[in-house]
């Protein structure tokens, strides 16, 4: 997992956005991302250490999507936060299955790999999970 979250700080930083990543007051402090400086804070005591790449790739996500102000991490609410996680599943995804022969790639273990919610991948983003498709294309 720490060579997908170094592969996400790579993307940040190759964009031109800095990364801190540091203990916050508590594990579930939430990580935020201030888009009009181009920063990204992410707590590395968070409760689910798995989720790191994917908080990221999803503060990424508000950044390059051109979102404006300081915002805090909540993927699971309103349309500005599901065009980060797109945006953000779109880096994570071919970084995570680069080296995955296609029938052996598995969404369920993707998901469980980033502690990612399952509802996640259902309904809400089903648009996504069809263009994933396009990846072994």
């Amino acid at each position: 997992m720490n060579d997908l979250l170094s592969r996400m700080i790579n993307i940040a930083l190759d964009d031109h956005i800095g990364v801190i990543i540091q203990p916050m007051k508590t594990p579930f402090s939430v990580p935020m991302s201030d888009c009009d400086s181009r920063m990204v804070l992410i707590n590395s005591i968070w409760h689910q250490p798995r989720e790191l790449p994917f908080q990221l790739a999803h503060e990424i996500g508000h950044i390059e999507n051109g979102d404006v102000g300081i915002l805090r991490y909540s993927p699971y609410e309103g349309r500005m936060e599901m065009a980060a996680n797109m945006y953000g599943l779109s880096l994570l995804v071919p970084a995570y299955f680069q080296d995955v022969d296609q029938e052996n790639a598995n969404v369920d273990v993707f998901m469980n790999a980033l502690a990612l919610h399952h509802a996640f991948a259902t309904r809400r983003n089903k648009r996504f999970w069809s263009t994933t498709n396009k990846f072994w294309e």
